[in-house]
């Protein structure tokens, strides 16, 4: 007779990290990241966002990540806007 092989079924951390994962496929920064050509932005960013040679302390963060934080920062009030008007109906 021939063994059947079988796959054990996932583990509850494996269901939820792929959940977690799929969640994240559709999650607003990377649906902005897939439309956006942040090359040109980036552009911009940088003439108006110049670092100095001769400064003293820790570096500049990345003008592009501090506009991405921004954008994050706006949607997020957004949500919390929405979710406060949702309680109040």
């Amino acid at each position: 007779m021939l063994a059947k092989s079988t796959t054990p079924a996932p583990s509850f951390v494996q269901v939820y990290t792929q959940a977690g994962r799929d969640c994240m496929k559709s999650s607003f920064l990377r649906r902005i990241n897939a439309c956006v050509d942040w090359r040109g932005i980036r552009t911009l960013l940088n003439k108006k966002y110049t670092k100095a040679q001769n400064d003293v302390g820790n570096s500049a963060y990345d003008a592009l990540m501090m506009f991405k934080i921004l954008l994050l920062q706006v949607e997020a009030t957004k949500l919390a806007s929405c979710e406060m008007i949702m309680k109040l109906m």
